[in-house]
């Protein structure tokens, strides 16, 4: 068994789909290894889907923290995993989750110029 077997034999699924959705920061060989790992378990599309899904949220959320309406235009990731209608979702939920987080850190004046007067 080589040292990749070893070493993907013991990771998580979180582990094994983060090497599928970047298969360009692998060599082939490992990415090679992942897929026959993956088979090994039997682990089956729902699984990976779920796993790719949390992984996904947690990327366009730090995506959206940074992104610039003036200077970024909005991109889709991309997904080796995912489709591209599941991607419009989760995008569509972060985006939802984010713009109620800014919402709830807007300060309302309104509150604070009444409050003076009273």
């Amino acid at each position: 068994m080589s040292k990749l077997h070893e070493i993907y034999a013991a990771a998580d699924i979180e582990t094994l789909v983060k090497v599928l959705e970047h298969p360009a920061d692998y060599t082939a060989e490992c990415v090679q290894v992942v897929k026959d790992e993956i088979k090994h378990r039997s682990l089956d599309a729902t699984d990976l889907k779920q796993s790719a899904s949390e992984l996904l949220q947690i990327k366009i959320s730090k995506y959206l923290d940074t992104f610039s309406p003036i200077n970024d235009k909005l991109v889709l990731p991309k997904s080796e995993i995912l489709n591209e209608d599941e991607i419009k979702v989760i995008f569509r939920k972060c985006f939802d989750k984010f713009v109620e987080r800014k919402e709830l850190m807007e300060v309302d004046s309104w509150h604070y110029a009444i409050g003076a007067v009273l």
